[in-house]
């Protein structure tokens, strides 16, 4: 003998709804248990629709937070220790930059450290994008861009903890230090361009940093541009917030602090300069003197000769 169900199956987005919007059955000689298998089913396409129905009705800013971010969200893959600031490790020189690396008291839900690095904080001189100025048409605005972090200096401060610690550290255990905000400072003032004493928020997420230049004239932006591209203006600097107290450059057992460097650098620029000077005094002094007294000898056998 054949049984027959019908499904008359009406659904709503209203928990307050009544069951009997649900489903209605009518069976022909159905017995017991295949009502409960069948009342089972439609009890789990009700739970399906529901979660649908209430996931489309979320606004797309609660869905993101149901995403975690593995440095702040204590209940993802890294547990955060806040009391404990981060302890400096070691150095490693990348190019011309030194670049601080620090234990950042975190782990893994595995229990893997994770370090934290200094940006390289390196201006992109092929990055130079002029802006207009809707405020005052006379004047210019550029773009610059500098860079924050890469993935070839994630994978040399990788290679360069697994030696120091003597133990593998995979890349997606180092992370470019967590700042909460950059502003870009020059110690040079300049005629041709001027900077906003302002900070930008810093996302760790974002290779590089963008900032404005505000010149007097569109020359002078085109001035600034060439010597950006000519690598020339070194003074243009980041400073980040909030400021580490350990941010000296120790490479090879040396360490010394980032702002003395550069004086030290500048200091020994203006000695080499003031000794060229006195040297070039003392050659000038010299021919003076041999000129003087080549003109004294002619004098003397002119007067001989009279």
């Amino acid at each position: 003998m054949k049984t027959f169900v019908r499904i008359d199956l009406t659904f709503s987005s209203h928990p307050e709804s009544p069951d009997t919007t649900l489903a209605t059955l009518e069976r022909r000689n159905c017995n017991r248990l295949e009502i409960q298998k069948m009342s089972f089913i439609l009890l789990s396409w009700k739970l399906v629709i529901s979660l649908i129905l209430f996931t489309n009705d979320l606004p797309s800013s609660e869905l993101k937070s149901f995403e975690s971010d593995p440095l702040t969200d204590s209940n993802s893959s890294v547990a955060r220790d806040d009391k404990q600031p981060s302890t400096k490790v070691s150095s490693l020189q990348y190019g011309q930059v030194c670049v601080n690396i620090y234990d950042s008291h975190q782990t893994t839900l595995n229990n893997k450290k994770i370090y934290f690095f200094t940006p390289i904080a390196l201006l992109d001189p092929l990055n130079v994008v002029p802006v207009a100025n809707q405020a005052n048409t006379t004047q210019g605005i550029l773009r610059i861009s500098f860079t924050i972090w890469n993935e070839n200096v994630t994978d040399k401060v990788a290679e360069h903890l697994t030696e120091f610690l003597n133990k593998k550290v995979e890349p997606n255990l180092v992370k470019v230090y967590p700042f909460d905000s950059v502003r870009l400072t020059s110690k040079v003032q300049s005629a041709e361009f001027s900077l906003k004493d302002e900070w930008q928020t810093f996302d760790k997420d974002r290779h590089k940093q963008r900032f404005s230049l505000h010149c007097p004239t569109k020359k002078d932006c085109d001035q600034v541009k060439n010597q950006i591209r000519k690598e020339e203006l070194k003074h243009l600097r980041l400073e980040f917030n909030p400021k580490l107290n350990d941010d000296t450059c120790g490479i090879a057992g040396a360490g010394i602090a980032q702002d003395d460097l550069t004086k030290q650098v500048e200091e020994a620029k203006q000695e080499l300069v003031e000794n060229f000077e006195a040297k070039l005094a003392k050659e000038l002094n010299a021919n003076t003197k041999g000129v003087g007294l080549n003109q004294e000898r002619i004098d003397r056998n002119e007067i001989h000769r009279c």
